[in-house]
């Protein structure tokens, strides 16, 4: 009678066991993530698509959204839980109009190698060393996608590097796709761009890279363009959070296998290529961006750019970028998965 007993309790605890198993992977939590569905979102795809987020118990729901104050306005209202958001003026001006987001991780990095940012000269323009091609633009047009993005910042320093300043050019604000076309029919002679466009630029009109990586012209040679953020609800819910960190850093992880290491390579690309709908052979000879490992945050890269934006009268009272960045739960992550290397 206490064998059966005994057995039934057990049989009892296994079953229970099971149906909160079945229970967790019928019914995973559902994770919102909104941004612009790009190779910069190859973290995220990986993590969904690899099952690194499944075996947190996770799903994600991904959201496309096109522009920085959608993607501000969506966390603000924790209508998103992440976002991936670019390092504009709206970063910095957000706390001082009630928005509690902070800044957790990195989504788009410029790092050794990588980086779909680029500043690019019309053949043209081209000249034998960086030094005279930057000095050469003097009078002429240069294209940035818009004043509130860290392009206007590159295009600054980049100028302030050798010797110039913004007003040494006409500078003028289009859509990628339009600079592109200029660059092509020689209407501008330089221009900033992201991929797949400055591969078609290169291609179509013989531009050329001023600086390939554009590390010199950032304090410490590493910047996050694009930081990951999660919503004041989202930080809440720790336990979450933490698993979402762990299956994105593992995402992360995977593209960085894959471009650096030539790990599952075209298995990645494929991934990539189907999420966002870029034919595979132009990602693999296009221009990547950087996703960092290990999640680190340049905050003087982040301070650097704020004082650059109020300069221009873009930020009326500057933050404390500390204040609204979070790595706690990358450093979590990385504690729990070992440092990549």
């Amino acid at each position: 009678m206490l064998l059966t007993r005994r057995h039934a309790t057990i049989a009892l605890a296994t079953s229970g066991i099971a149906s909160s198993f079945s229970v967790r992977a019928a019914s995973p939590t559902r994770v919102s993530f909104g941004s612009i569905n790009a190779t910069s979102d190859a973290g995220a795809y990986l993590a969904d698509a690899f099952g690194y987020c499944r075996e947190e118990g996770l799903e994600i729901a991904f959201q496309v959204i096109q522009n920085a104050p959608a993607i501000i306005a969506a966390v603000a209202t924790s209508q998103l839980d992440v976002g991936g958001l670019s390092v504009t003026p709206g970063l910095f001006t957000a706390p001082q109009q009630g928005i509690d987001l902070r800044i957790v991780g990195d989504k788009q990095s410029f790092s050794r190698g990588f980086g779909s940012t680029k500043i690019v000269v019309g053949k043209t323009s081209l000249r034998p060393t960086e030094a005279e091609t930057v000095q050469g633009l003097k009078g002429k047009t240069v294209a940035i996608n818009s004043k509130g993005a860290i392009t206007f910042y590159l295009v600054a320093k980049l100028l302030e590097k050798h010797g110039m300043s913004l007003r040494d050019i006409n500078l003028v604000e289009q859509s990628y796709a339009n600079i592109s076309v200029g660059i092509i029919t020689g209407n501008i002679d330089a221009g900033t761009l992201i991929e797949p466009f400055v591969t078609k630029a290169i291609e179509q009109a013989g531009a050329q890279l001023v600086d390939p990586d554009l590390l010199d012209l950032i304090p410490d040679g590493q910047m996050s363009v694009t930081p990951l953020v999660y919503s004041e609800k989202f930080r809440a819910r720790k336990d979450v959070a933490n698993a979402f960190m762990r299956a994105y850093v593992r995402g992360v992880r995977a593209y960085n296998d894959a471009f650096v290491k030539g790990i599952r390579k075209d298995e990645v690309i494929a991934i990539i290529a189907k999420r966002t709908d870029v034919d595979a052979k132009l990602i693999e000879k296009s221009y990547l961006p950087g996703l960092d490992p290990n999640q680190k945050l340049n905050l003087a890269g982040f301070e650097a750019v704020q004082a650059f934006y109020a300069s221009q009268g873009l930020v009326r009272k500057p933050i404390k970028v500390a204040d609204v960045v979070d790595d706690s739960f990358a450093k979590a992550a990385v504690q729990s998965l070992g440092e990549y290397k």
